[in-house]
């Protein structure tokens, strides 16, 4: 990598770093719990929301347990970023004012009055209990578009097909990995043809 795409790509990060903190209550104190390796307490509902995913879905959409491999997954099939509290919720970052427009019943959307604890921006793989980016934000002001809920449908599918399974059914024609190409149909639909639109967010 040549120096000057070092020195964008720091800017960018900065200039990412800079937008999360907006939505800090103090963005000094935000800024030093970065510095000190802690998550920073955002409040929702000014900049972003957050859908709150539960691990079992998200999983069985991507078709994968293991965190890198989730990880890898999602960043090709949502469109905006994610978070990870280990061991317990999935957070994907969406516009403002989705909680009041949110119909899907596999998540609930946290908004004005919930804080998240988000992680700093080279926090991208799993190495402690710490909340880390599943899907880091590549550009200011990017977020995940509502259709982030067809995630969530997907990791549905699966579960009810193994549960016809159990009771002598015969599967779906999707099978464990219909959910992730119901998803990625879906984004190919809005998106159209062309590059993905962003990267793994590896170290």
């Amino acid at each position: 990598m040549t120096p000057a795409r070092i020195t964008r790509g720091r800017r960018s990060e900065a200039a990412i770093a800079g937008w999360l903190l907006k939505a800090a209550a103090d963005p000094e104190i935000a800024k030093a719990d970065w510095e000190e390796g802690r998550p920073a307490m955002l409040p929702l509902g000014g900049c972003f929301d957050a859908v709150k995913m539960q691990p079992d879905l998200v999983h069985a959409a991507t078709a994968n347990t293991a965190p890198v491999q989730v990880c890898d997954a999602l960043a090709r099939l949502v469109d905006g970023p994610m978070v990870c509290h280990p061991g317990t919720w999935f957070y994907a970052l969406v516009p403002a004012g989705t909680t009041e427009t949110w119909k899907s019943p596999d998540a609930t959307v946290l908004g004005r009055g919930a804080w998240l604890g988000v992680p700093r921006l080279d926090s991208t793989r799993p190495a402690s209990l710490l909340p880390y980016w599943a899907v880091p934000p590549k550009e200011v002001r990017q977020l995940c578009t509502p259709e982030v809920a067809d995630l969530l449908r997907a990791g549905v599918v699966p579960a009810d097909a193994g549960a016809a399974g159990a009771l002598g059914a015969a599967p779906g024609p999707a099978g464990p990995l219909g959910g992730l190409r119901v998803v990625r149909r879906r984004l190919a639909l809005r998106n159209g043809p062309g590059p993905a639109r962003h990267g793994t967010g590896g170290p």
